[in-house]
C-alpha cells in the first residue's frame, strides 16, 4: 500500500483523469477510457515498499504486469510524467522500457492525459497549477537531484503537458493596453 501523502495524490489524479476523460477535448478511443483512469490512480504504484525497486514508474509497470493488467495500463504507468527523461538522468537504459511499451493507436495521447492529471495534483492531493507542481518538484528532490535536473531540463516540455487538456482560457482585452487591438 502506498503510504499518505502519496495514496491521496494518486486517488486524486484517478479523479482528475476520469474527469478530464468526460469533459475535455481529446480523441482517446471510448474503449480505452478506463485504461487510462486506471492507469492514472495507479502511476504511482511502484513507490509501494513492496514494490520499490530504485525507479517507481518501471516498478509500477512491472508489479501491474505480474499481476495481470492490461498491457495499456502497464504503459501508461511505465511512462508517466517524463520517465524517460529521469531514466536518462539516472542512467537507466531506455531499452527497459520496451517491455511495457505498447503500439495502439492513441497511446501518445493517453499517456500525455495520465501526465496532465499528475502535473495538475499536488503531493497531498489538492489542485494545482502546472508552474507551481514543478517548482515544488524542484523543491523537495533539489535541483542537483536526477528527478529536480529532470524536470528542469524539461519544464518547458512538461508545462506544455501539463497545458494540453486545459479548458480554453476566453480572450480578455486589456483596453489600458495599446499594443493590443481588441478582435474585430
Amino acid at each position: 500500500m502506498l503510504p499518505e501523502p502519496r495514496r491521496a495524490h494518486s486517488i486524486a489524479v484517478g479523479d482528475r483523469a476520469r474527469r478530464a476523460l468526460a469533459r475535455a477535448q481529446h480523441t482517446i478511443a471510448r474503449e480505452h477510457h478506463e485504461h487510462v483512469a486506471t492507469a492514472a490512480l495507479l502511476h504511482d504504484v511502484g513507490y509501494a515498499p513492496t514494490l520499490a525497486r530504485g525507479f517507481h514508474p518501471l516498478d509500477g509497470a512491472s508489479a501491474l504486469r505480474a499481476m495481470g493488467f492490461d498491457p495499456i495500463v502497464c504503459d501508461l504507468v511505465a511512462h508517466h510524467t517524463g520517465a524517460e527523461w529521469e531514466a536518462v538522468e539516472r542512467d537507466i537504459p531506455l531499452h527497459l522500457f520496451a517491455p511495457y511499451t505498447c503500439d495502439v493507436d492513441g497511446i501518445e495521447e493517453m499517456r500525455a492525459l495520465v501526465t496532465w492529471a499528475d502535473l495538475h495534483t499536488s503531493p497531498t492531493g489538492e489542485p494545482i497549477e502546472v508552474e507551481a507542481r514543478l517548482d515544488d518538484i524542484v523543491h523537495r528532490y533539489g535541483a542537483d537531484h536526477p528527478v529536480g535536473r529532470s524536470v528542469s531540463s524539461h519544464r518547458l516540455a512538461l508545462s506544455a503537458m501539463g497545458a494540453r487538456f486545459d479548458p480554453p482560457r476566453p480572450y480578455v482585452h486589456d483596453e489600458d493596453d495599446p499594443s493590443v487591438e481588441a478582435p474585430r
